[in-house]
């Protein structure tokens, strides 16, 4: 990028104190040892009590960027011998440039060919081109405007928030009543010149005028949140300058800036946050989660203050956001924020989900926690927990987790949150585990024998129903074990009807054997049919009424 005449005029830049010393020392030939490192770096060394070495990048452009060994440069962002390798640069530039025009032939009495913008800049007389720019500013509003955002910073008010304030009132009022609403138009064109202030902002900052870059943001960081609330057009634009001008603040912050004017951003942070048209859509991009990583104690106090207050009339979706920052703050779960999240009737998932946007994984797992131990579960709740155990690797904390949630809903599948991505040998000795902990926790007969099936434990099964010696638990799983293992279910007929013969005598020993077999036999169980048969036959001839309703 090749330095304009307006650039080289860098003493406009810089504060006045900052740029006489460095003219007193650029003319007493402190500036020495000149070098350039490659297209547009420059070193210099510059002698001044002791010898400071500065080094400068793009000189005269937007991107110029510098460095000095000096105090004063890493507090504030320049320094005087920073400027004055500047008035060295300068001087160089100026000598290359006659040099180059001395080597061109003499064309004093050549006429140019055509008519051009450069020519006519050139030759014009000085007072008329102003008067027809004046004239030209009056009748023609996008000119006008254009030439007050490009030079907007060379003039000095006395309260310069005022003329950015001013410039972008003129294109959209405040939002008092149908008659003072912006057109699309309007809000298209504001649009373009907030990204343009947005960019000598950067500029600002880039060159340590941070006054300046902070009379620009205020105005039109204001201006953009009330155009994005008043205006719901253009919102890719809006949404997209607003991400920007969040990025722009939090740079801001990084820079080593005054402790007033730090002070100031604080302020303002804290007070276009709590305006009515200022929305907190992103849990990135919102002015207090920002001035939360300022790590101020004080700040922090006033940030809790501000953020109970905004939410007593911020939206669900809103609050969802706000919440997690106070959570962050206090940096602890307690019953009073479960309380809270249900009243409120916020979305937990999305409060935990804004949790772990901000790398407070543990917040995140402890809030669910006492959700889960004071509320009904539900699947979705389970499987944020999950997935937070898995991406900390706490392979027992999900373990514990799928087996007490097991036993509280008998819901077999929450099983699958632990199997899926589980080898198949793995899995056994996992469900085995599983197994230990319901029979370990009293689980119910209807759970365990389900969890049995559902994971073919089917030895297991069997040996619940002889240890319960509940008829009633093997008829429904009768046709399960036939299917799977008819030798093993006769012996299960075998050993359970061989107690209860053995208790029971008469009529009811009778009616019981019937209505066994009459079972087996509806549910075409034949081969447990016959073998009972047989065996009651061998085991119980001695007691005749039961033989004869066997033959």
């Amino acid at each position: 990028m090749r330095p304009s005449a307006q650039n080289l005029l860098f003493e406009l830049l810089f504060d006045d104190d900052q740029v006489a010393a460095a003219e007193q020392l650029y003319l007493s030939g402190a500036v020495v040892e000149v070098l350039s490192l490659e297209s547009q770096l420059f070193t210099a060394k510059v002698r001044d009590g002791i010898v400071y070495e500065t080094e400068i990048q793009n000189p005269f452009t937007k991107k110029q960027k510098s460095t000095c060994e000096c105090v004063f440069f890493n507090e504030h962002g320049f320094c005087k011998h920073i400027i004055a390798t500047l008035y060295e640069l300068r001087e160089i530039y100026r000598y290359k440039k006659e040099e180059k025009d001395k080597s061109k032939p003499q064309q004093e009495n050549k006429k140019p060919g055509s008519l051009t913008i450069t020519h006519i800049l050139q030759e014009a007389d000085h007072e008329e081109l102003v008067s027809f720019i004046k004239n030209y500013a009056r009748t023609d509003r996008k000119f006008s405007m254009q030439l007050k955002v490009h030079f907007a910073r060379q003039i000095e008010l006395a309260d310069n928030t005022l003329k950015y304030r001013e410039i972008l009132n003129t294109l959209v009022k405040p939002h008092t009543g149908a008659g003072s609403k912006a057109s699309a138009s309007d809000v298209r064109n504001i649009c373009h010149i907030l990204a343009d202030f947005g960019s000598q902002a950067d500029d600002c900052l880039a060159i340590g005028q941070f006054q300046e870059a902070y009379d620009i943001m205020e105005a039109s960081f204001t201006k953009l949140e009330y155009v994005r609330h008043h205006y719901p057009i253009q919102t890719d634009s809006t949404e997209r300058l607003s991400v920007e001008y969040h990025q722009r603040f939090k740079n801001f912050l990084s820079e080593k800036i005054p402790p007033d004017l730090r002070k100031k951003l604080h302020d303002f942070g804290k007070d276009l946050a709590s305006r009515s048209y200022y929305h907190f859509t992103h849990i990135h991009s919102n002015l207090l989660r920002i001035l939360l990583e300022e790590k101020d104690k004080r700040l922090q106090a006033e940030i809790k203050t501000l953020i109970q207050d905004l939410l007593k009339r911020k939206n669900d979706k809103e609050s969802a956001i706000l919440y997690p920052l106070l959570i962050i703050i206090q940096n602890s779960v307690k019953s009073s924020d479960i309380e809270f999240i249900k009243d409120k009737n916020l979305k937990l998932t999305e409060v935990c989900d804004n949790l772990v946007a901000l790398n407070k994984n543990e917040l995140a797992i402890a809030l669910l926690e006492l959700y889960k131990g004071k509320f009904a579960l539900d699947k979705e709740l389970i499987q944020r927990l999950i997935s937070l155990h898995s991406a900390n690797k706490n392979q027992q904390a999900i373990f514990g987790l799928v087996c007490e949630v097991l036993l509280m809903t008998e819901d077999l599948r929450y099983l699958d949150l632990i199997t899926k991505e589980t080898e198949e040998e793995e899995k056994t000795i996992l469900m085995h585990e599983v197994e230990h902990y319901l029979t370990e926790h009293n689980a119910s007969d209807k759970l365990l024998s389900k969890f049995y099936k559902k994971v073919n434990f089917i030895d297991q099964l069997g040996s619940m129903i002889i240890r319960k010696n509940d008829f009633q638990l093997l008829r429904e799983h009768s046709e399960y074990l036939y299917k799977h293992n008819r030798v093993n279910l006769l012996a299960i007929y075998e050993i359970l009807i061989f107690h209860y013969l053995n208790e029971h005598l008469g009529d009811m020993s009778v009616s019981f054997v019937k209505d066994t077999l009459g079972f087996l036999n509806s549910e075409k169980l034949d081969f447990v049919s016959e073998g009972l048969k047989k065996f009651l036959l061998t085991h119980f001839s001695h007691r005749p009424v039961l033989t004869e309703i066997l033959k």
